[in-house]
This record gives structure tokens, sequence and C-alpha cells, in this order.
């Protein structure tokens, strides 16, 4: 079940709690591209330690999935540079993470990375598939499982489950998580990036990407719209307030 949806289509940030914002971060709703509907969230920075930002907080839990469509127009140019995507925080204390993704320039090859903990410890692992590439949209999906003795973390892209690890004591810092965020945040990376970001769903089950169809939007003829989905055995989309879930036994 989806505890929370938004595809920016309101043309703002109101569905949101808020933004965070550092040096010269900034996060915007923009037109310019979309993966479905209208608008996306455009997030920006220039330097390092930049930060644009927006987030949601929700009922806290120690299990969830978050699943983003997300695009760039830069990778990290130098060995070790990341940026960071988006990740499941806990708000005392200072927005503490509980599972992130970024981007990372691995000794000159791009890779997705997935931050976990375990055993008090904060570990990563990696990927260079599928190939990270700028002016792309790629599906992104987090499961996060907070637990001492069966903590999970996965990430799943394009409906892939790229990297998985499993039997996790990580709940040491954190027994429960309540806002996700997405966007950016450049970490020695000095040159001017945006990230986009669209169609957010937080689930309590494996939400996977979205379906081929019509997207409907304020003020369009919905009855008209489902009999002709119906008629055509399309299946519904709409991400800013109908995902389509699924679920996965693990």
């Amino acid at each position: 079940m989806a505890i929370f949806s938004d595809g920016f289509e309101s043309g703002d940030f109101s569905a949101w709690t808020g933004t965070l914002l550092a040096g010269t971060g900034t996060a915007t709703v923009t037109n310019t591209t979309a993966h479905h509907g209208t608008y996306s969230a455009k997030c920006f920075t220039t330097a390092d330690g930049d930060k644009g930002w927006v987030y949601k907080t929700f009922t806290a839990r120690a299990d969830g999935y978050v699943r983003v469509y997300f695009k760039t127009d830069l990778l990290p140019s130098a060995a070790g540079n990341t940026l960071q995507i988006m990740g499941f925080y806990y708000t005392s204390g200072g927005n503490t993470p509980a599972g992130r993704i970024d981007l990372i320039n691995d000794a000159g090859t791009i890779k997705w990375r997935m931050n976990y903990r375990n055993g008090g410890v904060w570990h990563d692992s990696r990927s260079a598939t599928p190939t990270p590439a700028t002016n792309t949209w790629f599906c992104l999906e987090l499961k996060l499982v907070l637990s001492s003795t069966v903590g999970e973390s996965r990430l799943y892209i394009d409906g892939t489950e790229i990297l998985t690890q499993t039997g996790l004591n990580n709940n040491d810092l954190l027994t429960n998580f309540d806002i996700v965020r997405v966007g950016i945040e450049s970490e020695s990376e000095v040159n001017d990036v945006n990230h986009y970001i669209d169609c957010v769903v937080v689930a309590d089950t494996y939400i996977g990407t979205e379906a081929a169809g019509v997207t409907v939007k304020k003020g369009s003829n919905l009855s008209a719209t489902m009999t002709e989905m119906l008629n055509s055995k399309m299946l519904f989309s709409a991400c800013n307030r109908f995902p389509k879930l699924t679920t996965r036994r693990f």
C-alpha cells in the first residue's frame, strides 16, 4: 500500500514537508522535462557540500520502499566524487540517514552506490550495470528493513534487482525511519549539476516501474479515460496519485 506519492503535477512542493537547501543548492518544480505528465523536480548544486533536497515526513516505521524516476545532466567527474540521489532518514538528530542511493566515480567508472549500515559500521555496495548515463530516465527503487538480525537493503533499477544485502544488523543507530529525501547533494563535485526527480512513491510493498498507459490529469474525463483503458486492456498510470503497486515475495 502507498504511504506517499507525488509526481509534482501540482506545479509546486505543496505535497511535501519542505526543502533542505545549502550553499548554492536549489529545488524547484519545472516543466522542461518529465517522465510522466508535465512536471518534475529540478534539484541543482554548483559546489562541494551543496544540497538541493525536497523531503517528506511520515509515520515512523522499520521497513519500506521508495521509488523515484531519476535523470541527471552530469555524472561525477573525478575519482571518488559522489552525487547523492535519494534515501530514508530519521528526523531526530539532524536527519540521520538510514539508507541512501548515490552515484559515485569509482576510479574512473561511474557506478550506482547503495549505502547501508551493518554491525555499527556504514558500508556500501556498487554496480556499473545498468550503465549510468546523462539525460536518461532511470527507475530507482530502494528497499530498507531495519533489524538486529534480518536487516535488508536492496536496490532495483528499471525493475531489476542489482544490489542486495541481507541478514544485516543495521538498527544499532536507528530502529525506524520517518522521512524520505530526494534530490541532490554534491560531495567533492564542483561542477554545475542538475538532477531531475519524478514519480516518487513510498510504500510498504514493492512498487516497480510505472505502467504504460494514460496519465490522468486534473480536469480530464476520468470515466471516458477508464472506459478506453479497460477496452484496450491498458494498465492505469498516474504517477502522482495512483502508482502501480505489485507484490513481490523475498
